[in-house]
This record gives structure tokens, sequence and C-alpha cells, in this order.
């Protein structure tokens, strides 16, 4: 019998020691930015800087300004990714920059994403969670939710506090709901100051709107509404796809 040199073993050892694709955790790089509304996220890695978009179903990645990749994935009307597709498509396009092939970057089209190994909450985007300052700004006084920097400050002077980013507690997104589990109180209180935030934006725009602004304000808030339901909906319809085209 041929014995094994010594330089072959840790050969041997790593093929078998190998993670398949098929259950390897997605290694995201360090992106930042949003994943709602208009998805756009940046990226500085190895002397380059990186700009992912999602816009009317058209995915595109920018190296230095320059597109090097672009692939409509969805509907026109598509410009957002849930967790589960942000962990999808970020870990494929991250693998594609360490390996320099985002020319010929392969990403599932939006309908099929839910299908991919990788579709599951991962540590981006990260989500705020709760507010952990444990102050709140007394009632009936409206927010400045538009930045009167002066006002804000005369009135921090006098001791009123205003919720800022360090006020709230953000985590990744595969970790949200373990600390809402553990920190209810933070995240109910989060949920009550979006709702004032809201309200009070709502009354800063009516304060300063004309008689016609003050007609249209409320159709406005009621036609973002619409388009919230019809957001959830089409949402829910992809989800039942999705779970009746999954392989069995």
């Amino acid at each position: 019998m041929r014995a094994v040199s010594d330089r072959s073993k840790p050969e041997k050892l790593a093929v078998q020691n190998a993670v398949p694709d098929s259950i390897r955790p997605p290694d995201i790089l360090p992106f930042w930015g949003t994943t709602t509304g208009t998805c756009q996220l940046w990226l500085e890695h190895d002397g380059h800087n990186y700009y992912v978009r999602y816009r009317g179903g058209w995915i595109s990645v920018e190296r230095d300004e320059e597109e090097v990749f672009a692939k409509q994935i969805g509907t026109q009307y598509a410009c957002s990714w849930s967790d589960e597709e942000t962990t999808v498509y970020l870990g494929l396009i991250s693998d594609a920059i360490r390996h320099g092939v985002i020319e010929t970057l392969d990403v599932p089209e939006a309908n099929q994403a839910g299908e991919h190994q990788w579709y599951r909450k991962g540590p981006l985007p990260l989500v705020e969670a709760g507010l952990v300052c444990g102050a709140e700004t007394p009632p009936g006084i409206l927010l400045d939710v538009f930045g009167d920097s002066q006002k804000t400050a005369a009135r921090r002077h006098a001791g009123i506090h205003y919720h800022s980013n360090e006020c709230i507690k953000v985590v990744p997104a595969c970790e949200l709901d373990n600390w809402i589990g553990e920190h209810p109180d933070e995240h109910r209180k989060l949920n009550k100051w979006r709702k004032r935030l809201r309200r009070d934006e709502f009354w800063w725009g009516w304060n300063r709107a004309s008689f016609g602004g003050r007609v249209m304000l409320p159709l406005l808030y009621c036609l973002a509404g619409i388009c919230d339901v019809g957001v959830a909906v089409e949402d829910w319809v992809l989800r039942k796809r999705r779970k009746v085209n999954a392989p069995r």
C-alpha cells in the first residue's frame, strides 16, 4: 500500500471539511444604506467604491461610478427588498466582488429568490428595534420633524428631551425577533414614538399649508395609506406564490 505523504494530508482534510454551498451561510460585506423605498447601498472594499441600486425592477452595481452589472429581476414598480431577499442578493454580490467576477454576476428573479438556499434573515439590513434612552418628549409638544435646529436647541436647553439616533437600538435583521422578545417595553415605546412622529408630521404640514394645501394634505396621506396597503397585498401574493412553487 502506498503511503500518503505529509504534504497531501492537509489537502485531503481541507476537502473533507469544506462546507457545501447549499448550506454555507452567506458572508456579506459591510454595505450601508437602505433596502426600503428605493433600495440603495454603498460599500468601500479593496480600494474601490461600490454602489448597489434596485429601482424599477432593475438591480445594478456600479464600481467607482461606472456601471459594471445590470439586470431586470422584478416588475417596473419594484424598488425594495425584504430582509430575506437582502440576504440573497447581497450574499451573491459580496461573493462576486471578492472573486472579481461582478461583471458576470448571476442573480435570481425576484419571484424566484424565495427558492434560494440563502433566503433567510441575515446581518443586513440593520433594523430599528427599540428606544433605549429611557426618556420621553412631554405630551403636547410638537416634535420638530423637519429639523428646526434653533427651536430644538432652545427646548433641549430647557431640559426637554428629543429622541435622536443615539436613542434608538439598531440590530441585524436576523436578531430582531430575539431582541424584541427580550425587550418588549423598548420596542413598544419605539412604535408609540413613530405614531406620534407621523401625527406631528401631519400637523407640521397643516400649520404651514394654504387652504388648498390643507385640502390636499389629507388626500395625500390617504393615498400613501392606500399605497402601503397595495404593497402589503402584493407582498402577500408573492409569498403565497413562493409557497406554492416551493420545491417539495
